[in-house]
């Protein structure tokens, strides 16, 4: 991104590939404990049924697959012109009324149908490490990075509100295709200057890295630095 634009109000911490900004905290985990048994064929299915995720790229693609769930019955009753062909092309456009199902209640089915079988889920914390080089915020577990993005080259601004009761920030791509939704999760009362989009209780929020309030908001200064927008390419 070049040498840091000046910011003569405050001079805060300006981060780059060789001097780069890491923080430490960690993910909830959930993993499967014991076998489903008798219910494994339906937790299969359930498996199969289409979902996507709660960001806009997700409900964009859940919005294509209606179009074309009716767009494809309406294609097979015209094809077959019987009335099973119509039935049946009934019964798929009727799908588009529930097809895809978000994330969250397709994880909540499957972990329902586990319990029944004696299966279980739990959940343990993993180290996670946020780098950000001046260009890109990358979360790593275990040493591997599992999300990535580049806020400022794909119109993402940070979205700041409150998930139960505490601070968390969010980098929600605009566009599908250039990322997954990364949040960051804070502890306590915002910091001083935070202005807020709201409460996201509402929403289904997936893997949020979990920070100390000093992190998170060294984090949220970072990713609020006006000297981003005048530095973008």
């Amino acid at each position: 991104m070049g040498k840091a634009p000046k910011d003569k109000k405050r001079k805060r911490p300006w981060y780059t590939a060789s001097e780069p900004l890491t923080l430490s905290g960690t993910v909830e985990h959930s993993e499967a404990v014991g076998e489903a048994g008798r219910f494994a064929f339906l937790t299969a299915l359930v498996r199969w049924i289409p979902a996507h995720r709660a960001h806009r790229g997700g409900r964009d693609k859940a919005q294509l697959a209606k179009v074309l769930l009716v767009a494809g019955g309406l294609g097979i009753a015209a094809w077959f012109g019987t009335i099973p062909g119509i039935v049946l092309g009934g019964c798929v456009i009727a799908s588009a009324l529930v097809l895809p199902v978000p994330q969250y209640r397709k994880s909540l089915w499957i972990a329902r149908i586990e319990a029944l079988g004696g299966g279980r889920t739990r959940s343990r914390s993993k180290v996670a490490e946020i780098h950000w080089n001046g260009r890109k915020v990358s979360v790593r577990v275990d040493g591997k990075v599992v999300r990535s993005l580049r806020p400022f080259e794909v119109g993402s601004p940070p979205l700041v509100g409150l998930h139960e009761d505490a601070p968390i920030l969010g980098l929600i791509p605009r566009s599908a295709g250039v990322g997954a939704p990364i949040w960051v999760r804070g502890e306590g009362a915002l910091p001083a200057g935070a202005t807020i989009q709201g409460s996201f209780d509402e929403i289904s929020i997936d893997d949020p890295v979990q920070v100390r309030a000093g992190e998170w908001k060294q984090l949220w200064e970072t990713m609020t630095d006006p000297r981003h927008a005048e530095d973008a390419p």
